[in-house]
């Protein structure tokens, strides 16, 4: 996914259901889009059950705060990792094997019912 992807489920169910089993998300969110940042990376791991990080653009240019603060989230929606608003590296372990323990007793993707919202696939 690429920066505004991220806020659109539709993207990343779309590369799970393809079997991505990591997804990838470099962004430029500025503030003040800090939490909103954290929420979709955790929320397209959790309802995919897949890895998702983001690297996000650092610093000012012209009048735009780009606050950093790169993440990463397992197939539970929980945080590997939270950047600050500094250029980092971070090292980050991603288990293959947590994604079929996520999908054990439920898998969103075989609980999905794609004939109650054929209306998303309609243009506005």
């Amino acid at each position: 996914m690429i920066c505004y992807d991220s806020e659109f489920p539709e993207v990343a169910r779309t590369l799970a259901l393809k079997g991505a089993e990591i997804i990838l998300a470099p962004t430029a969110n500025m503030s003040p889009l800090e939490h909103s940042q954290q929420i979709y990376i955790q929320s397209r791991a959790a309802e995919n059950q897949v890895f998702v990080a983001t690297t996000n653009q650092i610093g000012l240019e012209e009048s735009t705060y780009f606050f950093g603060e790169s993440a990463a989230a397992n197939p539970f929606g929980r945080l590997l990792v939270l950047g600050d608003q500094t250029e980092s590296s971070y090292l980050v372990e991603m288990d293959l094997q947590l994604i079929s323990k996520a999908r054990t007793g439920f898998c969103y993707h075989k609980d999905r019912k794609p004939s109650s919202y054929k209306e998303l696939t309609k243009h506005p």
